[in-house]
Order: structure tokens, then C-alpha cells, then sequence
């Protein structure tokens, strides 16, 4: 069964599940249905393949796209991403990592978030 074909299952079940299925005048709200399909497996990425993300591998903000991401039923979370970096000190790169071990850490949706926490950094070496 294909991605698409399950999540159709999944969305047909919780209108089953609910009296007023579908009828437009009569909607299920829109919680509710989401809340049907994390609960049932549906696992929505952070981020999107094509994204622009800042990457800090060591003391440089790098500006990264993401280029893969992956599900692995064999880690919790299962969310891995993997991205493409240039750095002026070591060129191009790929990086791959869980998203909890990435994301809020090394890799920042913005780059203020990659700025605040440079910063951070920077005043945390020099207290030290």
C-alpha cells in the first residue's frame, strides 16, 4: 500500500469513526483528524526536502538545504535528516543526524535562532 493510499484509509476510518463523517455541513474539525493520524503512525517532518536551514558545525553559521529525509523504524525518534553545507573553511559537505540531535542544537530554522545561539556560545567559552 502506497503513502497516499494509506493515509486515504486512515482518513475514511476517522470519518467512520465520527458521526458526521463527512458531510459538508457536518465537518469533523480539523484536531481531530490530526489527532487520528499521529495516532495511528502518520509522522509529519519538521522540515521539507529544499528547505533552507542554518547549520553550525563549528564557530560559523552555514547556510544549508535539506536534501533527504528519512524514517528508521529502528531509532526513536525515527526522523533523520540529512543536508548539504558549504563552509568556507571545509568546502562542501553533507551532514546526516536524528532531529533531535540536530535541530535547536546544530541546525536552526532561522538564522537568528543560528545567531542567539553562536552567541551563547561564544559568551559561554568566554566566562569558562
Amino acid at each position: 500500500m502506497t503513502e497516499r493510499e494509506r493515509l486515504t484509509v486512515l482518513i475514511e476510518e476517522c470519518a467512520a469513526i465520527h458521526e458526521s463523517g463527512f458531510d459538508p455541513d457536518k465537518r469533523i474539525s480539523a484536531g481531530a483528524l490530526a489527532r487520528y493520524l499521529l495516532s495511528n503512525g502518520v509522522i509529519l517532518p519538521p522540515v521539507t526536502v529544499g528547505q533552507t536551514v542554518y547549520f553550525m558545525p563549528y564557530d560559523e553559521i552555514c547556510e544549508a538545504k535539506v536534501i533527504f529525509i528519512e524514517i528508521n523504524l529502528f531509532t526513536n525518534p525515527q526522523i533523520w535528516i540529512s543536508l548539504e553545507y558549504y563552509s568556507p573553511m571545509f568546502g562542501t559537505y553533507e551532514y546526516k543526524s536524528r532531529v533531535d540531535l540536530m535541530l535547536g542544537k546544530t541546525v536552526f530554522l532561522t538564522r537568528e535562532e543560528a545567531e542567539a545561539e553562536l552567541e551563547k556560545r561564544r559568551k559561554e567559552v568566554n566566562t569558562t
